[in-house]
């Protein structure tokens, strides 16, 4: 029976995860784990899937990048693994009524040099770029969804090498399932042997600033 190796790397992948799991949930709850561009955020009240709060930038302020802070091998620089976390935009009076872009970014070096999944507010669209020596390159249009807004959704990237370089994969929970939006690569494979920070960041695309909601967000990895 043929089976497809791209499937296989996957299965492996998700077991290794599984016995490799790292759970930064302080997230929601205290800063300690967390490393921040700028102090223009708050762990907000508002919106939260588990008490007694989630992170959300400030609605007046620039917002800031936000990396894992941790000496934890393999999450410290993480190669192949996993971004999990629930996300919530909340709506505001037209005809600012969108919440701002939302980025995912994994293999971090610097402010030049990462991969990056970017949630648009305008479609509801995924993309897949690869930020190098400053210059940003599409590499996947993912399948769109409808991310309705005051609405917690749960969603996981999983990058991992395989023969046609890095592959990259997105999904959204769905009811009791996870559902895939499809997979990217990028023969280029940038820094596949040093791995790179995980994190993101709400991008200020409006005025006033449409807040984005995160909460028990997840970092898995493969040491």
């Amino acid at each position: 029976m043929y089976k497809n190796p791209l499937q296989e790397k996957l299965r492996r992948l998700d077991s290794e995860l599984r016995k490799n799991m790292v759970c930064l949930r302080p997230l929601h709850h205290s800063t300690g784990d967390w490393d921040y561009s700028n102090t223009n955020w708050e762990l907000s009240t508002v919106a939260y899937v588990s008490a007694p709060s989630s992170f959300s930038p400030l609605s007046t302020t620039s917002p800031p990048l936000v990396l894992v802070k941790t000496t934890t091998v393999p999450i410290a620089n993480v190669k192949e693994g996993r971004l999990e976390t629930y996300f919530r935009g909340n709506t505001r009076a037209a005809p600012y009524y969108l919440c701002d872009p939302l980025r995912f970014l994994f293999r971090y070096q610097d402010s030049s040099n990462y991969y990056l999944v970017v949630k648009y507010k305008e479609t509801g669209a995924l993309r897949l770029f690869r930020k190098l020596e400053g210059i940003e390159t599409i590499l996947k249009s993912y399948t769109t969804f409808d991310w309705t807004l005051d609405t917690w959704h749960r969603i996981r990237i999983t990058w991992w090498n395989d023969y046609v370089g890095l592959v990259v994969r997105v999904e959204r929970y769905v009811v009791d399932t996870w559902e895939s939006l499809g997979d990217g690569y990028d023969a280029q494979n940038c820094w596949k042997d040093t791995g790179g920070r995980v994190g993101f960041q709400h991008v200020f695309a409006s005025t006033p600033i449409s807040p984005n909601f995160i909460d028990d967000t997840k970092i898995y990895g493969i040491g």
